[in-house]
């Protein structure tokens, strides 16, 4: 049996970096809700490897608000201390599950202070965000 003499061998292996032949940021949109929020989604070679809202589309490009109109809110929005369509819409964006941060984006104060007004106060639960689902499905 011979032995590997190691102290020898040159420790200097050359580490080549892979190859990127692709590397886009792709227009898409979040389906986890009614609200369809576009989304920006960073893909390198065929993988996606980081999805963040997009800053210039909040509340799905306007749809939620063309939807509902002059519409008043509807009586449950009381429930969740909610005075406007837009804190109806971040209630339920954040009280999802699956929902981590929302990001409405907006270059007009008074829909900053509206859209922080949204964090506070009540959430809805699974019945009420049911509820809201039927209601937008209605509209849209």
């Amino acid at each position: 049996m011979a032995l590997l003499n190691l102290r020898n061998r040159s420790a200097t292996a050359e580490v080549k970096e892979p190859e990127v032949k692709e590397d886009v940021w792709l227009h898409s949109i979040c389906d986890m809700c009614f609200a369809e929020c576009p989304t920006l989604v960073h893909r390198v070679d065929g993988v996606v490897v980081k999805v963040e809202g997009d800053p210039n589309g909040p509340f799905g490009n306007g749809r939620l608000f063309r939807a509902v109109g002059d519409r008043p809110l509807p009586s449950w929005a009381a429930e969740i201390d909610a005075s406007s369509w837009g804190q109806v819409f971040l209630k339920y964006v954040i009280s999802h599950p699956a929902a981590t941060i929302a990001i409405p984006g907006t270059s007009k104060p008074h829909h900053a202070v509206d859209n922080m007004t949204a964090a506070s106060g009540r959430l809805p639960g699974a019945e009420l965000r049911h509820e809201m689902e039927k209601t937008m499905d209605r509209l849209l």
